[in-house]
């Protein structure tokens, strides 16, 4: 008898332990979900078929995300050599000032002797992007009218294919750095997208083509219709994000309609009239 009111005893005792547990949990949801904010998150999406790698990719919450409010979404695309989680690192900066959820996917091909990843701008890739834009929108509340869109190098390229490709992939803005040269032909969507290229004056390794690069697809975007800004700037330190804060926030700033950046840029050369 002793031993059956024992055991009577650990049972309630165990239930009461998962119940209290149970309401601790309910309880704490909130400030867990706030908690998530502020840091950088490795995850990966499983390939669609068994003989293809998972898609790794990185994602910044902003502290001031609670899950309950629309956040704008910033899909970032890493140059060679360039990994997740350290593009990631880069721009939380912008994230954290736009609000915005940061998601930045790596590269498929991994860069022979060295801890990178490359991008080839090849279809699977632009449905890798597909997917992981889905699979954010899911696990966040993303205001779809904000989705932008941030490339490096070779990431550039790739964004640069992907939204320009004539199919509505819902990105409103587009700042693309440093690149080297775009496959095909760029297509705006019907949707009105905002491009921002970025080239570096003084870059160390073909700083003239990526002038001349950016010029050029510059020049193919205002013959398709489609808004367009070319700032050519100093280098930037190692710090991607260090020295370009500037650029970015008058950028975002144009996404948003709060400045018309072309005619400021157009009134800033204009020279001054003479009394």
């Amino acid at each position: 008898m002793t031993a059956v009111c024992g055991k009577s005893r650990l049972l309630c005792s165990g239930s009461l332990l998962r119940i209290a547990l149970c309401l601790v949990s309910c309880l704490c949801a909130p400030l867990l979900a706030q908690g998530a904010g502020g840091r950088v998150t490795e995850d990966e999406l499983a390939p669609l078929k068994k003989r293809d790698d998972p898609l790794v990719f990185a994602v910044y919450v902003p502290t001031g995300y609670d899950g309950k409010k629309e956040a704008p979404l910033i899909l970032a695309l890493h140059g060679g050599r360039g990994t997740a989680r350290q593009f990631a690192g880069f721009l939380r900066p912008l994230a954290e000032g736009q609000g915005a959820i940061l998601a930045c996917p790596q590269g498929f091909e991994e860069v022979v002797g060295a801890d990178g990843y490359w991008w080839k701008g090849n279809r699977a890739e632009m449905a890798a992007l597909d997917r992981l834009v889905a699979h954010v929108r899911q696990r966040y509340k993303i205001d779809a009218k904000r989705i932008s869109l941030v490339g490096l190098a070779d990431g550039a390229e790739l964004g640069l294919r992907w939204a320009l490709s004539g199919k509505d992939r819902g990105i409103y803005g587009f700042v693309a750095l440093n690149f080297l040269k775009v496959k095909g032909s760029l297509r705006p969507p019907k949707k009105p997208l905002k491009v921002c290229l970025i080239a570096c004056r003084d870059a160390k390794e073909k700083r003239r083509s990526l002038k001349e690069h950016a010029e050029k697809t510059r020049d193919a975007l205002v013959r398709a219709k489609a808004p367009v800004v070319l700032r050519v700037v100093p280098s930037s330190s190692r710090s991607f994000f260090h020295g370009w804060e500037k650029e970015f926030r008058k950028a975002y700033q144009w996404f948003e309609g709060k400045l018309d950046w072309p005619k400021e840029l157009a009134d800033a050369q204009r020279p001054p009239e003479k009394g």
